[in-house]
């Protein structure tokens, strides 16, 4: 809820800090500050997706390293009119190196050729990275 409504979360967290204050004696309390842990954990989440380097790399071809986090999952072509796109491949990465500058964010790779990936494999590639709205990664990389 709180990712959903970026300037909502200026006026939650004041106002649910401020009942913590106030309800400091009661159950309410545990509950209170439950929410504002989980206000501020998504707030962190956010902003590390939201990384300003990555976010100048979209629509370019660049060049990734990254760390298999998943199992690739096959998915079959769309059907156009008489014409079937190809098939391709995902799969979750953590990539650790874009342009020979270090970093470490969730993306999901997608490709089309079949290729042996197992999990914690580190694999080079060049990519164009594309912004996703997906919310557990902070790109999609094309290959």
């Amino acid at each position: 809820m709180v990712g959903l409504f970026p300037d909502f979360k200026y006026f939650l967290t004041p106002f649910v800090l401020l009942l913590v204050i106030a309800y400091r004696k009661s159950t309410a309390f545990i509950f209170l500050l439950t929410i504002l842990v989980g206000i501020l954990i998504v707030w962190i989440k956010q902003v590390s997706l939201e990384n300003k380097f990555l976010s100048t790399q979209f629509d370019n071809l660049v060049e990734i390293e990254a760390v298999v986090r998943s199992d690739p999952v096959l998915r079959s072509g769309q059907v156009f009119g008489s014409n079937r796109r190809l098939d391709e491949y995902s799969l979750l990465i953590k990539l650790t190196q874009i342009n020979d500058r270090k970093i470490n964010l969730p993306a999901r790779l997608k490709y089309s050729k079949q290729i042996s990936l197992q999990m914690d494999q580190v694999i080079s590639a060049k990519v164009r990275l594309v912004k996703t709205r997906e919310t557990k990664v902070a790109a999609l990389a094309v290959a």
